[in-house]
């Protein structure tokens, strides 16, 4: 473990910028970037192949290729 480690659960989003995007830091260390959503909307990010969607008030990021559910609370992590 150094520097540019990270731990594959630390999965998180940021506030949506000004143009409504947020950014999602993934398992793998990359970042995607999703639009902010109503609820029951959904996103298909074609880049990643993952399903971001809004449901009962919270983001859920869907990866079908691996059959996971990332489910992301209300509050995104403050940058800086």
């Amino acid at each position: 473990m150094g520097r540019g480690w990270f731990h594959n659960y630390e999965m998180y989003h940021l506030p949506a910028d000004d143009e409504g995007y947020i950014l999602v830091h993934l398992w793998d260390g990359r970042w995607t970037g999703m639009p902010a959503l109503a609820e029951g909307e959904t996103y298909w990010n074609t880049k990643d192949k993952l399903l971001w969607r809004k449901e009962q008030g919270q983001y859920i990021l869907e990866n079908p290729a691996e059959g996971l559910y990332y489910h992301f609370d209300t509050h995104a992590k403050k940058s800086g």
